[in-house]
C-alpha cells in the first residue's frame, strides 16, 4: 500500500509539474527570442557598411568644432566656436515589445551626456570657455520579424525589416531624466534629383534597410526645415530673423575619426510664416563614401552660444537624423 501511495504522489506531481511546465517555457523562449533580436542589433551597430541604427552628435574634442558662420560682434557673447564634448561609452536603452509570435517592435534610446561648449573672445580679446550641462537623448523605432523553418537557429529566423528617423531632445538641468526644450521640428523636406522626401512625424516615418534614402554620389541634395521656438527670451540673429541656429550633418558614421570624413553646413533662414515659424534650407554635395551614411538636423537655442547666462540659456536643443546609402554615378 505505501508503495501505491509513492507511486500516486509521484503521479500528480508529474502531473502539476506539466500543467505548470507552459509559462516557464514560454518565458524561456520569449527570454530566448529577445537575446536573438539584442544579438542583431549588437551586430548592426558593430558593422562597418551597415550601422541603421548610429545616434550621436559629440565633436569630441574643440579641435572638431565649428566657427558660427557670421559676426555678431553687438551681442553679449562673440562666439568663435562651439560644439557638444560627450562623455563614454553613450546610455544605451533597448526596449523589446513583442507584437506577435513572430513579430517585435523595439525602442531604442540612446543619451549623450557631456557639456556643451562654447569658445569666446571678452572685449580684451582673451579666449573663455563657457560651458552647459550637456544631455541629449535620440530615440528611434525599429521593427523585426520572425521567418523560416522552425529547426532553424533563433538568430537567422529573426530579421529587422524596418526603422524610423531618430528623434533627438535635449534632457533638463535639474532633472536629467526629462525631456527640456523649447524647440520644435514640424516639417522637413529633403530634395535631391526629381524626388522630394518630406518628414513631419520622425517616429512614424519608416524606411526598410532595401529601400533608404540612396543619393548618387555627387548629387546636391537640398534640406528645407520648419522650426518652432517657444522660448519666452529669444536672441534673434541677425535681429529680427532666426531665434536658433541650425545645421546640417551629413556623413556622419560611427568611425568618423574628423570633420575630414564628414560635414557640417549652416543652413540658412529663408523666411518665417504667418504664425511665426522659422524656415531654414541647406545643401550639401554627397561624397563617395559607399556604406550607410547618417544626415542629422541639428536645431540649437541661440540663447546656447550667444549669451552667457546659462541659467536663463540652458543648454536647448533638437534634432532629427536619418540613415542614408550613396551609390555611384
Amino acid at each position: 500500500m505505501r508503495y501505491i501511495c509513492v507511486s500516486i504522489a509521484l503521479v500528480l506531481l508529474l502531473i502539476w509539474s506539466c500543467e505548470n511546465a507552459g509559462e516557464p517555457v514560454e518565458i524561456d523562449s520569449r527570454a530566448a527570442d529577445e537575446q536573438a533580436i539584442l544579438s542583431i542589433i549588437n551586430e548592426i551597430e558593430d558593422s562597418d557598411t551597415a550601422d541603421y541604427f548610429y545616434a550621436d552628435l559629440d565633436e569630441e574634442t574643440e579641435d572638431q568644432f565649428i566657427e558660427p558662420e557670421y559676426e555678431f560682434l553687438a551681442k553679449p557673447v562673440i562666439p568663435l566656436k562651439y560644439g557638444r564634448v560627450g562623455l563614454r561609452p553613450l546610455v544605451r536603452d533597448i526596449r523589446v515589445e513583442f507584437t506577435s509570435d513572430t513579430s517585435a517592435r523595439v525602442v531604442f534610446f540612446k543619451v549623450l551626456h557631456g557639456r556643451f561648449r562654447v569658445v569666446t573672445m571678452d572685449s580684451s580679446y582673451m579666449l573663455q570657455r563657457i560651458e552647459r550641462k550637456m544631455g541629449h537623448k535620440f530615440h528611434r523605432i525599429a521593427y523585426f520579424v520572425k521567418r523560416g523553418a522552425e529547426n532553424e537557429s533563433l538568430r537567422r529566423r529573426w530579421h529587422m525589416v524596418a526603422t524610423s528617423v531618430v528623434d533627438g531632445k535635449s534632457l533638463g538641468v535639474v532633472d536629467s531624466t526629462r525631456i527640456q526644450t523649447t524647440l520644435h521640428i514640424l516639417k522637413l523636406s529633403v530634395e535631391y534629383a526629381d524626388t522630394i522626401l518630406v518628414i513631419e512625424d520622425p517616429l512614424n516615418f519608416i524606411q526598410r534597410p532595401g529601400s533608404i534614402l540612396t543619393l548618387p554620389t555627387g548629387s546636391e541634395v537640398r534640406v528645407t526645415a520648419h522650426v518652432r521656438n517657444d522660448a519666452q527670451n529669444k536672441i534673434r540673429i541677425p535681429t529680427g530673423k532666426g531665434s536658433e541656429l541650425v545645421r546640417l550633418h551629413f556623413g556622419r558614421h560611427r568611425n568618423w575619426r574628423s570633420v575630414d570624413m564628414y560635414g557640417i553646413r549652416y543652413m540658412k533662414w529663408i523666411g518665417q510664416t504667418a504664425d511665426g515659424v522659422n524656415i531654414y534650407q541647406g545643401n550639401w554635395t554627397v561624397k563617395a563614401h559607399f556604406r550607410i551614411n547618417h544626415a542629422v538636423i541639428d536645431v540649437i537655442d541661440n540663447g546656447c552660444i550667444f549669451n552667457d547666462d546659462i541659467q536663463t540659456y540652458p543648454y536647448n536643443s533638437v534634432t532629427w537624423g536619418m540613415p542614408y546609402r550613396i551609390k555611384p554615378m
